[in-house]
């Protein structure tokens, strides 16, 4: 009934400045009523009496509660013009071109936003929104050392040990495709993995495995990728065939939440993909890892001690084997190569866990496990 008589008050006024605020009680009962859209002309209305910046932004947020995004990207285009030093106007107007897949309109804006804006929280959101954007291309080195199997024995890549020595070296490369969503996408990638005898970080010559092929992150709001992969023999003991997978990841992770003001937080994390291995004949792996504990930053290092649980099958040529370990670790993780404009996106880690064997039918041991990582 407000919105009703006000719609009809509106009418039959010609003083300017009720029908510019009776224009704006308007919008705000029909964003109430959950009419977003009919809200949004109430406050473009306002804005045609008196052309003030605040209705015309309460129109864009209008738009966008009613779903209609070209129409809000319009509005706040309109908006950082009238308002150029509104730093949250530039922010909204960089998402919705980020929405819409122009990259180079949402760097502009998020570039613009951060030189304007105060609050260091936002500021973070921002610089990581950067970091973001700027990720075509990525990769990771890293070298992992167990205790596998007997010491007067070499473990090779396929042996009945489920998690061993090795170094894998990765590489991948954002296609550019539009897939609807910035958070759809397409990579190619090529890797290349090794086992590694006792302490001699080199590749053994017989394990050397190549790989290459294309990865999919077909959900926006999911982490969930797919992938196929050609296998290139090197080594002896290394194969040639076709790999499929399948793995999704949930969690806080290592990064300090932006809405957190603490010099800690909690972390928890959970890992799983599912694999195969050639088509007639086809060889599965599947691997799951949750942890838990907490963080704590100081003078740059995030030091994060937490408890493991990792579950990992293999059905190939050789028959079943599985493994399921738990216990304490400590990653001690160093991100660098951030700017004013860009949150860090390198980073060097150092984890150290002590696995103890719970079940399975592996050939694993217990003991230390290191993984020492550069990722870019």
């Amino acid at each position: 009934m407000a919105a009703h008589f006000l719609a009809l008050a509106i009418e039959q006024t010609a003083d300017e400045a009720r029908r510019h605020q009776w224009a704006l009680d308007l919008g705000h009962i029909q964003s109430a009523l959950a009419r977003h859209a009919q809200a949004a002309q109430s406050f473009l209305l306002a804005f045609s009496i008196r052309p003030k910046a605040e209705s015309l932004a309460s129109a864009g947020y209008a738009f966008l509660a009613a779903g209609d995004q070209p129409a809000a990207r319009d509005v706040f285009a309109q908006l950082v013009e009238k308002a150029p030093d509104h730093p949250v106007y530039h922010r909204q107007l960089a998402y919705l071109c980020r929405h819409d897949g122009d990259m180079a309109c949402a760097r502009t804006h998020f570039i613009t936003a951060l030189g304007l804006d105060h609050d260091p929280l936002i500021l973070e959101q921002t610089r990581r929104e950067m970091r973001a954007l700027d990720r075509i291309i990525w990769g990771s080195a890293s070298l992992l050392w167990r205790t596998d199997g007997p010491d007067d024995e070499s473990l090779l890549l396929g042996d009945r040990v489920l998690s061993q020595s090795q170094g894998i070296i990765e590489a991948n490369g954002r296609l550019p495709l539009w897939l609807g969503s910035p958070d759809r996408w397409m990579a190619g990638f090529a890797r290349l993995l090794w086992s590694v005898d006792g302490a001699d970080p080199l590749p053994q010559a017989k394990s050397e495995q190549a790989g290459f092929g294309l990865k999919l992150k077909p959900f926006a709001s999911q982490a969930i990728i797919v992938g196929a992969e050609r296998l290139v023999s090197v080594g002896d003991f290394a194969r040639d065939d076709w790999l499929v997978r399948v793995s999704g990841s949930w969690g806080a992770g290592y990064e300090r939440p932006v809405a957190h003001q603490g010099s800690s937080w909690l972390f928890w994390s959970v890992f799983g993909d599912i694999a195969g291995i050639g088509f007639e004949k086809t060889d599965w792996q599947m691997n799951g890892e949750g942890r838990i504990g907490r963080s704590w930053q100081k003078n740059g290092f995030i030091l994060t001690p937490h408890l493991l649980l990792s579950g990992l099958w293999q059905d190939d040529r050789s028959g079943r084997t599985s493994l399921l370990e738990g216990g304490p670790g400590l990653t001690i993780a160093l991100p660098f190569g951030g700017s004013a404009r860009q949150a860090p996106a390198q980073k060097i880690e150092l984890t150290t866990q002590l696995r103890i064997n719970l079940a399975g039918t592996s050939d694993n041991d217990e003991g230390l496990s290191i993984i020492l990582s550069f990722s870019f």
